[in-house]
Formats: structure tokens, sequence, C-alpha cells
């Protein structure tokens, strides 16, 4: 039989080029002597096209999809299409989404199997099982429809020796990104390969579900560098990016691959928590090539800390933060706003420790709560989420379980936003140095933290959204640093500018219909600039608009993305900046064809 894995479009993995799950699922399937092949959308023109072309030109028995409940509609979509173009063939879903929520999603999706847990076993037994038209009532870990009703079977046990897998083998997906796709680390760019090192996690935070398992399980330190050593013989990679949840919780296992580490020409990033390091720890990180750790900080209230499960302090988060950045190492790391127990005080108490701490660039979000998250049971035995299926079907939009009200929520959303762009990694006194050719600037900037003043080659700014900004670190103090343009040519220049130029390049969709999704600040500048632009517009869109109530500028109604199901229109201006991707690929699932005006 053959099989085919797909991947969905999706910017989830912007650090991993294909989900960890899926390739270790793929690789075992392989190695057991099936026929694989691997389809990643993001790397492909149109679904429908590639999905048919893969499954005719491989003559593909068994289509395979998953991921987080997230992205439901697109695997939904995937599913049906494949149905379509042979209704044969057999389909099975997997991923966090399933793992989650198993029966509500297999009630609806329209897959035949589904996999409930970590899949490299239970793949490779429901193969053999559709090979040999055995009974799949025997396969552990399984959810399938037998005489028109979903049937669980047991769960499966965890891998315990993660060492016995094989490692992952990226020429299921042949395309040339994969694994060594160029991206930007802490502002440099790099080849990098992702490590799965280990699987769970030993915590359990409010907003986190742990799809691979229950129990903290690693690999060994030999297996880990076996895997290094075979990917360098192959692909081209100067930075490997340890993808674990918490890749370890203790000094010995950091200091054992530190000093294995070290013989290698390469750079590294992991994620650690804010109570397991110290300053002699991080000076060996740095030492053997860590330029970036992720912590998880999540708040700067010990109240909300410990609401979250945490086990941390905010005093153990300043000593970790102020070691990281003395030992050189770029800190990425996140305040989510939203637990349960949130308050305008301890918003308050975080924004204020924020704007005392820029030198950190900690970024600002509020919380997204997922199936499987104690928040997410939370939500549903309150009532705040009423229909599980109608929250999957939106994407798990943003929900409100803490103090706030909506009203609050949605101040805070714009607070955040805005603290953000103006103040994360702030920097004064940028200089264009050069202009190259193909419209990249050599850029000097000094960083406000040190005095450093750092040198930026070959920087792309767009004149279009004037708060586009290329994002590094100070070479010096790693602090977080933008270079926006607003400093080479003034902000009243911009606007006068732009003003004239928006009715211009509008004047051509007169007639036209346009929807506008992200009720912004950069859409708000839009409209005002552009009568043109308003009299087209016949949606404005958010996904937020649960907070967002109201109209925008009074006079466009602030409505649920999923109207455009159904809505016919000719253009697409985005004013949510950062979320572009993201969100022409759900239009795309959705069906719909319309010109993107990327101003």
């Amino acid at each position: 039989m053959n099989f085919l894995f797909i991947v969905p479009r999706d910017k989830h993995f912007d650090m991993v080029s294909i989900p960890p799950g899926v390739i270790y699922v793929a690789t075992n399937l392989k190695a057991s002597g099936y026929s694989v092949t691997g389809l990643h959308l993001s790397f492909e023109e149109g679904d429908e096209q590639a999905i048919s072309s893969a499954i005719k030109n491989n003559n593909i028995d068994v289509v395979l999809v998953g991921g987080l409940s997230s992205q439901y509609t697109a695997i939904k979509t995937i599913i049906k299409t494949v149905k379509t173009l042979n209704s044969g063939i057999k389909t099975v879903v997997g991923g966090g989404m399933v793992t989650a929520e198993p029966e509500l999603v297999m009630a609806n999706i329209g897959a035949d199997f589904g996999v409930v847990g970590q899949g490299e076993n239970t793949v490779c037994c429901l193969a053999g099982v559709l090979e040999t038209g055995a009974d799949p009532g025997s396969v552990d870990g399984l959810i399938y429809w037998l005489d028109g009703r979903l049937k669980h079977n047991p769960p499966r046990a965890e891998v315990k020796d993660l060492d016995s897998l094989p490692f992952p083998d990226y020429s299921i997906f042949d395309y040339p990104q994969i694994p060594n796709m160029v991206q930007h680390v802490s502002g440099l760019p790099k080849k990098v390969l992702s490590i799965t090192a280990s699987r769970s996690c030993p915590y359990n935070c409010t907003f986190c579900y742990h799809p691979s398992g229950s129990k903290y399980r690693r690999r060994s330190i030999d297996n880990i560098f076996e895997e290094i050593d075979e990917m360098l013989q192959k692909y081209e990679i100067d930075h490997v990016s340890m993808v674990d949840e918490l890749f370890a919780s203790g000094k010995g296992r950091l200091e054992e691959f530190c000093d294995r580490m070290k013989p290698y020409d390469l750079t590294f990033a992991c994620q650690l928590r804010v109570d397991g390091v110290d300053e002699d720890m991080l000076m060996q990180l740095k030492e053997a090539g860590c330029i970036l750790i992720s912590y998880g900080i999540e708040s700067a209230d010990n109240a909300i800390l410990k609401s979250m499960r945490k086990n941390t302090t905010i005093e153990q988060t300043e000593k970790a933060l102020e070691a990281t950045r003395k030992a050189g190492i770029f800190i990425q790391g996140f305040f989510i706003f939203g637990d349960i127990e949130e308050t305008q005080a301890s918003v308050q108490t975080t924004l204020k420790w924020w704007l005392n701490h820029l030198e950190y660039g900690i970024n600002l979000e509020v919380i997204d709560i997922f199936p499987g998250t104690y928040l997410y049971k939370y939500a549903v035995e309150r009532g705040i989420i009423a229909n599980r299926l109608e929250f999957l079907e939106k994407g798990c939009p943003r929900t409100n379980v803490s103090k706030l009200s909506d009203g609050e929520m949605n101040q805070l959303l714009d607070k955040v936003i805005y603290l953000s762009e103006e103040f994360r990694g702030a920097t004064a006194g940028t200089r264009v140095q050069r202009l190259h050719k193909n419209g990249a600037c050599d850029m000097a900037a000094p960083c406000l933290h040190c005095g450093h003043v750092n040198h930026f080659p070959e920087v792309f700014f767009e004149f279009k959204n004037t708060r586009s900004s290329a994002a590094g670190s100070c070479e010096k103090c790693k602090s977080k640093m933008k270079m926006p343009p607003a400093d080479a040519i003034s902000r009243s220049t911009y606007k006068v500018v732009l003003d004239k130029a928006l009715d211009v390049y509008f004047e051509k969709w007169a007639n036209k219909r346009i929807v506008i999704w992200g009720a912004t600040e950069k859409t708000s500048c839009l409209l005002l600039g552009s009568q043109c632009l308003r009299d087209s517009v016949v949606a404005v869109v958010d996904r937020d608009f649960t907070f967002k109530a109201g109209r925008l500028l009074d006079l466009f109604e602030i409505q649920d993305p999923q109207i455009l199901q159904n809505m016919e229109f000719d253009a697409l201006v985005i004013g949510a900046a950062g979320y572009e991707e993201e969100i022409l690929d759900t239009l795309h699932t959705m069906g719909r064809k319309f010109e993107f005006l990327d101003i």
C-alpha cells in the first residue's frame, strides 16, 4: 500500500520546517517497509492541485493528515478534497487536535480513522490492518467508524525509549527547504535543523496541553548527537533548534550537552525554565554556541503565576533574565494576559514591570485557549465556550476567562498592540549608511541600553507600511532592537506622501468590493487616508470581533471572519500586520478567490 502524509498550510511552525510528530510517524512507517510520500502545502501553489497530483503520481491508498486544534477547518478541507478526488482512499487524522477531542473531531471531520496520542506505533499497526483486512479493534490508540458508530480502542502506551525511534527521514518531504531552511534567529540568518530531544513536560501549566504524552521522557545525549552527525553529512546546517517543550530540567544534562556541543561549528537555541539556570550554567551554554534561550515567563504578578501553576516567581525570572543578558544570549519570552485570576491590578503589575525592563524585549500577548488545556475545560464547564464544535470551526478564537470584562479585554488587546509596536525593541538615532540597488539598506543604530553602535547590512524597509521594522539584537548586550525608517524620514513626511498615494492606489478599485481583515490602527489610517477605499469596503472582519464589538470609525461593523465563507468580494486588504500568511491560508482554505492588495 502507498501512504501520503499531508502537512496543512500553517505558520505555527515558523521554527520547524516539518512538525515533529508528522516526520517521526512518517519515518517510522517508512522504516517498517511501507511506501511513504510527503506533501507540505506551505511549499505548494494550490492545495487541491497539489493533493490531486500527489495522489495520482504515487498511486496513493491512504492519506494521513493532522495538526493542532486551530487547524481543524484546514484539515477538514483536505480530507474533503481527498474524498472528492477518490472516495476509496482511506483517510487518517491525528495530532493534538484529535488527542484533545477525539469523539468531537471524528464525528465531524470526515476521516475514516483517528490516531489518539503518539502515532508512530499506532500508524504502523493500522497499516498492517489495512493491508491484511484484519480487525482494527486490535489497534490501541485508534478511534474509527464501525457500523455507523465511533469505536474508541484502549489508549496506547507511550513510547518510553525514545532512542529506539529512527532519526527523522526528511527525504520523505522532497523540498529543498527541508530541513535546512534559512531562518532568522535573533536577527541572524541561519540554516536551521530542528531536533526533538524529549517529549512532554514535567509541569502542568493551565494554558498548556501535552499531546506527546503525560510523562516527561528524554533521549540520551549520545542519541541526539548521532542524529546531528547524520544530518550534518546530508545537509548544510549551521544552527540547531531544540524544539522541546522543555529541553532540560537539570544541570547535569545541560552540562553534558554543552561539553558535547563545543567541538561543533554550530550555534543552537533551546527552551528552559527561569528556575533552572544560573550564571555558571549560562556561561557554559554561551561557550557551547547557545545564542537564544526561550523562557516561559508569562506574568510579572506572583499571584497570576501561582494560578497558572507555573511554579516560578517574578524574582526567579528577574535573576534568570539578568544572568542570560550578562552571558550575551538573546532572550525570547512572552507575557500572556488573560489568566482566570487576571484583574486590572495584575495587568498593571506586569505592564509596569515590562516598561521598566524593555532591555529584555519580552513579547506581549493575550492567552489563546486550546482544547485539552485546563483553561479550555474551565471555559466549557462554565459555558464560556458554549459550542465546542463551533469553537474548533472558528480556529479556537480568543476567549475571555479572566476577571476582566470583554470591554476591558478589548482595551487590553489594543494596549498590548500599541506598547509592543512603540516600545519593544525601540531604537533612536537610526541612520541609513548605504542604499543597495536591490532596495536594501545598510543601517547603523545605537543600542538604547548599552550605547553600542550596531551595523545591520542589507535591511529591507517597505514604504507601504510605516511601522515596518527589521528586528535583531544588540551585538554587545543582546537587547532586542528594531530599526524603524521613521528615524531616517519623519512620520509627518510619510503622512503627507502616503495620503496622496493612497487614493491614487485605490482609484483603480473604485466600484469593486474590498474586504479588510484586521480592525487595527493600520486599517484606520488607510480608511482615513482614502475616500476611494472607504467607498469600496464591503466588510471589516477581525479574529477578536467579540472583544472589538462595535463599529470601526463609526462606519463599519467589526464582524466574524467566518462571514467570508459565503461573501463575494474582489480584493483583500490585511490590517493585522504579521498575520498575512496565516490569513491568506485561511481564506484559501475556504476556497475564496480574490486579489490580495499588499499595501
